[in-house]
């Protein structure tokens, strides 16, 4: 399974932002994104337990970016429940995180919204800030998607100030590409 997961890993310098399709992460090189899933399904017969759940959590993910919503769903929510009863704060709320990213893309708005602020609840109770930009950064994507552009702005300038305290340059470029998306639609 740790080839596989370097792998996936790798997969990131295939991924990008779609500003053509409303801000939406997209893969550029199928094929591969096709060799990682049929390797996942592979992996997941071959596990038990909790190796097996991690394994679901990201194929459901790899549909995704797939676009094969679907079939991205069932294995997310299963990690989330999974998660929820087994695992530590910050993994349940990561697979939260997915799972509300998966319903969005599946165009699944206001799902998607009531998850992405039982992350940013539990970010906030539970002092998780890795996320909590992730999740304010996709509802600003999400309420792009819904035309909502002045709540988007909103929620994309929350994600750009968390990721100044953290100090992420590569986070804080996300965030001005999403706001510059945003001025070039007013305009």
């Amino acid at each position: 399974m740790q080839d596989w997961l370097v792998a996936i890993e790798d997969l990131r310098e295939y991924l990008y932002i779609d500003e053509n399709d409303l801000l939406r992460e997209k893969c550029s090189n199928m094929d591969y994104l096709n060799e990682l899933i049929a390797e996942g399904e592979r992996l997941l017969w071959k596990y038990q337990d909790e190796d097996r759940m991690k394994v679901s959590g990201l194929l459901g993910n790899l549909y995704r970016l797939k676009g094969d919503f679907e079939v991205a769903l069932p294995y997310l929510e299963r990690y989330q429940d999974y998660c929820r009863d087994t695992e530590s704060d910050e993994t349940y709320t990561l697979a939260l995180l997915r799972y509300a990213e998966g319903l969005k893309y599946a165009r699944q708005y206001e799902d998607a919204l009531g998850y992405f602020k039982q992350v940013i609840e539990r970010c906030e109770s539970l002092n998780i800030e890795q996320y909590e930009n992730l999740a304010w950064q996709h509802i600003g994507k999400c309420y792009v998607e819904m035309g909502d552009m002045k709540q988007a702005e909103s929620c994309f300038l929350k994600a750009m100030l968390l990721r100044k305290k953290m100090n992420d340059p590569k986070l804080l470029v996300a965030s001005e590409r999403a706001l510059n998306f945003i001025m070039k639609i007013k305009m």
